[in-house]
């Protein structure tokens, strides 16, 4: 998961907050098959995903602010 999503979540409850977390995978490693990551690839593939995350981000918030 994520470079740092795990530590953020453990400083989160730490400090008192309640956490959702949200992820995207934009490229996926294969111990068994190196291949150098292509930047290009995985802008392409965030980009994507913005859309499916502002929906899902926005019924969140109408829910909190329910």
């Amino acid at each position: 998961v994520g470079f740092s999503t795990v530590q953020e979540v453990i400083a989160g409850v730490h400090a008192g907050m309640k956490i959702l977390g949200l992820s995207v995978i934009t490229n996926i490693h294969n111990p068994d098959n190196p291949s150098p990551s292509a930047i290009n690839e995985i802008i392409d593939t965030a980009g994507k995903a913005t859309p499916k995350i502002e929906a899902i981000m926005r019924k969140v918030i109408d829910k909190i602010d329910e």
